[in-house]
């Protein structure tokens, strides 16, 4: 299915910039957080138009410290589930939980 395809093309790509952002961090800094987040989803952006598909793209990005809390996250769409497409990349490490949501609207 050309979707599915999409889809890990597009995981791919979150996955790239938040190891690129996130990866070598050591310490959790709270005012780089909106720094962390723009340049994730900036970057996601620019290499989705790169695939040169008929997509509109949506990008969230969540960055939050793990200390013992829980972070929870929901997507619910109305969308035509045959065209268009959302997908959601979580990612760890010791000091941090990213989640990132990529809608993926057919032009």
């Amino acid at each position: 299915m050309q979707s599915e395809l999409e889809k890990k093309t597009i995981d791919k790509i979150v996955k790239e910039k938040i190891e690129k952002f996130l990866a070598e961090e050591k310490t959790f800094r709270s005012d780089k957080v909106k720094r962390w987040c723009d340049g994730i989803s900036r970057d996601c952006l620019r290499d989705f138009g790169k695939l040169q598909k008929p997509y509109k793209f949506i990008v969230t990005c969540i960055i939050n410290q793990r200390c013992g809390n829980a972070l929870f996250q929901d997507v619910s769409t109305f969308m035509d589930p045959i065209k268009d497409l959302v997908t959601t990349v979580y990612w760890k490490n010791d000091l941090l939980h990213c989640i990132v949501t990529v809608y993926a609207l057919i032009v």
